[in-house]
């Protein structure tokens, strides 16, 4: 815990935690049949979401991750 404005006291996020429904990119790429760069380019976008990283800088993604990786996808010939 650090000092803050006028001595209050402030505190670091803590990091997230790991989950066991949660897949880390390589294994949504692989479930989804896209390349690893797919979900980041997705999640710059702000087409994705995930769960903030982890202390190991790991970037975990929750279970709907994966509909929303394949909607992307498939609405990608439509122009959207």
């Amino acid at each position: 815990m650090s000092s803050g404005f006028c001595g209050e006291a402030v505190r670091s996020p803590a990091p997230a935690v790991y989950h066991p429904a949660l897949i880390r990119i390589g294994r949504l790429a692989a479930k989804t049949g896209v390349s690893d760069a797919t979900p980041r380019f997705n999640e710059r976008d702000r087409l994705l979401s995930g769960v903030r990283r982890s202390a190991s800088g790991q970037h975990p993604y929750g279970p709907e991750a994966e509909t929303r990786v394949r909607l992307v996808r498939a609405t990608l010939p439509l122009g959207f």
